[in-house]
């Protein structure tokens, strides 16, 4: 059954309890919860009490996007063990996904670069979610991992060898048409979702 969810941090960034009323208002099944873009205040990872409180809306994605081929050491370990915080709490708020896209070797910001889309930096991301995923499976809960043109996983068939790669239960997907688009393909914007749909099939989520 399909739902129509939003974004948090598009409708307004407030405590948990504002936030929710307001998503609810609009009559929005469930939100995408990014918590560093969402809320006015730091959730505090080691006492959820008063979120799962105040909040009352589902979760249908916990956001803790980062960079997993980012150049700066520093700057990926910080996004790996924050990503990791989120994995360990995602059942606890009642997420059933955890999400990140695949980044770029850029950096900050995630844009495009030819070597992005080379089997050595394809590569690169495997261990990291090797990782990443025994943390999902110790904590019962699931990697979304979304594809965009300027990042590693550019097309549906990239997100498929990822996919595959792992052959995981823990592994789904979120499919964002826009993201797979650039300046030479976007006329052929149907094809390209029907691909999507067809290669990727019950791994979509989102």
């Amino acid at each position: 059954m399909i739902k129509i969810g939003v974004r948090g941090h598009d409708v307004i960034k407030s405590d948990p309890k504002t936030l929710s009323n307001k998503i609810n208002e609009l009559g929005f099944e469930g939100v995408q919860f990014v918590q560093a873009k969402a809320l006015s205040e730091p959730l505090n990872f080691d006492d959820l009490t008063s979120f799962k409180k105040d909040f009352n809306t589902p979760i249908f994605m916990l956001g803790a996007y980062f960079n997993p081929v980012h150049p700066d050491k520093e700057a990926l370990d910080k996004g790996i063990n924050n990503f990791k915080r989120h994995l360990k709490i995602a059942n606890e708020i009642g997420a059933p996904w955890v999400g990140t896209e695949s980044g770029s070797l850029m950096g900050s910001p995630w844009g495009y670069m030819p070597e992005n889309h080379t089997d050595e930096t394809f590569n690169q991301l495997l261990p990291i979610f090797e990782d990443l995923l025994k943390v999902a499976k110790e904590n019962n809960t699931k990697i979304i991992i979304e594809g965009a043109w300027n990042h590693v996983l550019y097309d549906p068939k990239r997100v498929l060898k990822f996919v595959n790669h792992f052959n995981s239960d823990h592994l789904v997907v979120t499919v964002d048409l826009y993201n797979f688009l650039n300046i030479n393909n976007y006329k052929n914007q149907n094809e390209i979702f029907l691909e999507a749909i067809t290669l990727l099939k019950d791994k979509i989520k989102v």
